[in-house]
């Protein structure tokens, strides 16, 4: 009989046993969904555009308290955005890790500043998570809005053209040299040579002027097509227009001279530096200004343009 307990007492603990190491070996669970949580976009900001500068600007992206796991997500421009990426601005990273519950992910933008006539523009930032999972689902929200900047007024002279010697075509801008300066009323300079570069056209921007009316003057500081066979029956042409970075176009703005009808002799048939004492200057227009808006007004009295 003892045996048989025995045997029995066996028999129960070897199948305590087995329990016991079926329990060791159970997987532990593990979470493979999550609550849904919301992302939320910052009201957007309008940014003017930089002047030869460039600015970064930093965008908080919020999420609630349902965000409970870690996520990596990566950043890109939405496909309505009107700002060009590389060009009018980028992403510092376009990879954010967020740590659970931080419930917030930043995003840094660099705006590029330009002078280039254009509208405002947009960046629309979209977001999603490389989570295998899906979380967030991806979002999209213009964040950023770009203010055109728009510069000073300023006076455009070209003189671009052609003109045929022994060598062959020649480009008038290669050869001439012409310098641009305002004068008051009173025949004084108002800012100097500030067009006097050696750039084909010139540019001059003399900033804010106080009202008044200003005469638009140039100078032949170099005549290299001098004496070059068939100048004398070429029309060469002076094109007065008024221009103002970032504004888009400016019709009816232009003046066009022939230079054949000036009557200062000197202009076109030797080398004059730029003279102080006028002697070779010859005035092409006359530039108004009344409270900040400037009117190009051609020799004849009749206004021709408008900044």
């Amino acid at each position: 009989m003892t045996i048989y307990k025995n045997i029995w007492l066996l028999v129960v603990l070897f199948g305590m046993a087995l329990v016991s190491c079926k329990d060791d070996t159970t997987e532990v669970s593990t979470v493979t969904s999550f609550e849904s949580f919301t992302t939320e976009f910052p009201t957007p900001l309008a940014v003017l555009e930089p002047e030869g500068a460039d600015s970064t600007h930093t965008i908080t992206i919020t999420f609630n308290e349902a965000q409970v796991t870690n996520l990596h997500l990566v950043v890109s421009a939405d496909a309505a955005s009107t700002a060009t990426e590389g060009v009018d601005f980028d992403f510092v990273t376009h990879d954010i890790e967020v740590l659970a519950l931080s419930r917030k992910a930043t995003v840094d933008i660099i705006v590029y500043g330009d002078d280039e006539p254009e509208e405002d523009e947009t960046i629309v930032l979209h977001v999603e998570s490389a989570d295998p999972h899906g979380i967030p689902a991806p979002a999209s929200a213009l964040v950023i809005i770009i203010l055109n900047k728009e510069g000073p007024t300023g006076v455009v002279v070209s003189w671009d053209g052609e003109y045929t010697d022994s060598a062959g075509v020649q480009s008038l801008c290669d050869h001439i040299d012409v310098d641009l300066f305002l004068l008051d009323d009173q025949g004084n300079f108002a800012g100097g040579f500030g067009g006097a570069t050696g750039n084909c056209p010139e540019l001059m921007a003399p900033g804010t002027l106080p009202d008044g009316t200003y005469s638009v003057v140039v100078n032949l500081y170099e005549n290299g097509a001098l004496g070059a066979a068939g100048l004398v029956d070429s029309p060469i042409y002076f094109e007065v227009a008024l221009a103002k970075p970032g504004v888009l176009s400016v019709e009816n703005s232009t003046i066009r001279y022939n230079t054949k009808d000036f009557s200062q002799v000197p202009l076109w048939t030797t080398f004059t530096p730029s003279d102080p004492d006028g002697l070779a200057n010859v005035t092409v227009g006359t530039l108004r200004v009344s409270g900040g808006i400037v009117t190009l007004v051609n020799p004849a009295g009749t206004d021709v343009g408008q900044l």
